[in-house]
């Protein structure tokens, strides 16, 4: 390097303190990667704990208050006519119905009229059962009394202009309120405004009329909440022909909340193959990942290849999900025809009816899905599907055993309110903050160390460069000497 005074070092000083730092700052670069690599740690038991919840509570909810074998759905032969539907409290039941008529309201059309016309300003009063409405007009046109009614009609009355005819317009006033006892009458100057417009009633308000097998059944609405217990009926139009009516396990329910169960079981498994495993094949067999999965996937292969907890883990949910299950009657003696293993009900490792042979991805837990015989099961037999995830052996209430309650008490240690993953991230987090004050107090000793060798090194320069100078003083002096004694 060329020396130039007072811009570059004479020694390379820099370098050569950057070269010492180096060395000095090992020991703290030790601990930022260990701090980096806890952080990815925490970071897969983070993750990890997410997939035991998705897992545990899908599991769950195959036996908790809100399970679907607990839902009813309505069935309607003809729905365009009749529809409805059921809570958990209704009863599964069938009745048959013939809609006769539908509910209506009053409409009441005016003849034509000039587009024009004005409309006087006072009090218009309409009434429909038990709701009255008393309106203040300011005046104006037709148009201007339409908006004034449709924005202080609340619920009681609507109006709209039809033209019917080049330059004509007709003002049509229709009531909110179906049923026969719940006729529109007009007070005030709405009555004078419909005596003067010759307002026609072209709908006339009526009630829904049912015939429930030779039951006479009318109601004010089209919607029917007090005939059958838990269950609403919607009047839609008049059937030619009885419509029946199937209240039931909703069975669509049951089959969505058991797809979603192994999903996120499937889901788990994998994470777990994948931290407890150095094995690329791992991942290769999931190939459902997209990209950006598979990378991230490979970036924590084997992660918790060591940690026992975790290979007890995954052998438990697998033994949970194969084991036999003994469901009981209401005498607490074993169920005849019903369910024992989930293999029964179209869900195994092998669900698919693969060929036999060698096949590593079974060996890994996922399970399968055969839908067409898990229709089969929920359609003849929800009950004995319920008592095969989850059931009450002991009559207080509370489920004991089952493949969904199995899975939910083996994930439970594991995500509880400090459980199994909070100790790992707590534990964690302390390594990485003590970690951390280590580097702080490493980050200013550096400070320090580097201030020091800078400081040292410019003592160096400043003193050779004072030798330079008396050493030039002492060159110059003896060469004056010489050329005064010539």
């Amino acid at each position: 390097d060329i020396f130039v005074p007072g811009v570059s070092s004479r020694f390379g000083t820099d370098d050569m303190v950057k070269a010492l730092m180096d060395v000095e700052r090992l020991p703290r670069n030790r601990l930022a990667d260990q701090v980096k690599s806890m952080e990815t740690q925490r970071t897969n038991w983070q993750e990890l704990g997410r997939r035991i919840s998705s897992m545990r509570d899908s599991a769950r909810s195959l036996f908790s208050f809100q399970n679907p074998f607990n839902e009813r759905t309505v069935n309607s032969s003809n729905s365009s006519a009749l529809s409805g539907t059921a809570n958990r409290g209704s009863m599964d039941q069938e009745q048959s119905f013939t809609v006769t008529q539908i509910a209506k309201a009053d409409r009441y059309l005016s003849a034509p009229l000039d587009t024009n016309m004005q409309a006087p300003a006072g009090n218009y009063g309409f009434t429909a059962g038990d709701k009255t409405l008393s309106l203040n007009f300011q005046g104006g046109s037709l148009q201007d009394l339409v908006k004034y009614l449709n924005t202080e009609g609340k619920g009681t009355v609507k109006a709209s202009i039809i033209n019917v005819q080049k330059g004509k317009s007709s003002l049509l006033v229709e009531s909110l309120v179906t049923g026969l006892e719940n006729r529109l009458q007009v007070t005030g100057n709405a009555a004078t405004l419909a005596q003067n417009l010759k307002f026609e009633n072209i709908t006339a308000a009526q009630d829904s009329v049912l015939d429930m097998d030779g039951i006479k059944i009318s109601r004010p609405g089209n919607t029917i909440d007090d005939l059958l217990p838990g269950v609403n009926l919607t009047v839609h139009a008049v059937s030619p022909s009885p419509v029946e009516i199937r209240i039931g396990t909703n069975n669509e329910a049951i089959k969505e909340s058991i797809i979603g169960f192994v999903g996120n079981y499937n889901r788990l498994m994998a994470d777990l193959n994948v931290l407890t495993r150095s094995d690329p094949n791992v991942i290769a067999e999931l190939t459902y990942l997209t990209e950006d999965e598979q990378k991230a996937m490979t970036e924590k292969l084997g992660a918790f290849a060591t940690d026992s907890a975790l290979l007890q883990f995954r052998s438990a949910l697998q033994q949970a999900v194969s084991a036999v299950y003994q469901p009981l009657d209401s005498a607490g003696k074993p169920m005849q025809d019903t369910y024992t293993m989930l293999s029964q009900i179209g869900i195994s490792t092998n669900a698919s009816g693969r060929g036999g042979g060698y096949d590593a991805s079974r060996l890994r837990g996922y399970l399968e899905i055969n839908e067409q015989e898990l229709d089969a099961a929920i359609a003849t037999n929800t009950e004995g599907i319920r008592a095969l995830f989850a059931q009450d052996t002991t009559g207080d209430l509370v489920a004991d055993t089952g493949a969904a309650y199995n899975l939910d008490r083996v994930a439970r240690p594991f995500v509880e309110t400090g459980g199994i993953i909070a100790l790992k991230t707590n534990g964690i987090d302390s390594r990485i903050q003590s970690d951390n004050r280590r580097m702080a107090t490493l980050d200013s000793q550096l400070a320090d160390k580097e201030a020091q060798l800078r400081s040292q090194y410019a003592g160096m320069e400043s003193a050779y460069a004072e030798m330079e100078r008396m050493t030039q003083s002492l060159d110059n002096f003896s060469t004056q000497n010489s050329n005064n004694r010539r």
